[in-house]
C-alpha cells in the first residue's frame, strides 16, 4: 500500500510537470505566430501608403501627407483609417473628393477582419 502511494504521488507530480511544459512550449509558439504577424501587417501597411502617395501624386496632390493609423480590436480584427492631408483637397467637391476616397480605399490590401476608412484632413 505504501509503494502504491508513492507511484501516485510520483506519477502525479511528473505528469503537473509536464502538463506546464507543455503550456510553456503553446504560449511560446503563439507569441513568434504573432511576431510574424505584426511583421506581415506593418509591411503591408507601409506598401499601401507608398501606393496611396503614388496614386495621389499621379492625380496632381504631389506632397500630400498620408497617415495609416489602425485600432485593434481583438484577436486579428483592425480597424485602418488613412488620413490625407493637401490644401489642394480643400477646394474640390465633394463629388470628386468621394470618387478620390473610394480610389484610396480599393488600393487597401485585403487582410481577414480589417476594414478600412478614409478622411482628408483640413486646416
Amino acid at each position: 500500500m505504501r509503494k502504491s502511494r508513492g507511484f501516485i504521488l510520483i506519477t502525479t507530480i511528473l505528469i503537473v510537470i509536464a502538463a506546464f511544459s507543455i503550456t510553456g512550449t503553446v504560449k511560446s509558439q503563439s507569441k513568434d505566430n504573432m511576431k510574424l504577424d505584426e511583421k506581415y501587417y506593418r509591411q503591408m501597411e507601409q506598401e499601401y501608403v507608398r501606393e496611396v502617395r503614388n496614386y495621389l501624386a499621379e492625380q496632381g496632390f504631389e506632397n500630400s501627407g498620408v497617415m495609416l493609423t489602425y485600432v485593434s480590436g481583438g484577436s486579428d480584427a483592425r480597424t485602418y483609417t488613412i488620413t490625407i492631408h493637401n490644401e489642394k483637397l480643400k477646394g474640390l467637391p465633394e463629388a470628386k473628393k468621394a470618387a478620390i476616397r473610394r480610389e484610396i480605399l480599393d488600393l487597401a490590401f485585403e487582410a481577414p477582419e480589417c476594414t478600412f476608412f478614409g478622411e482628408f484632413l483640413s486646416v
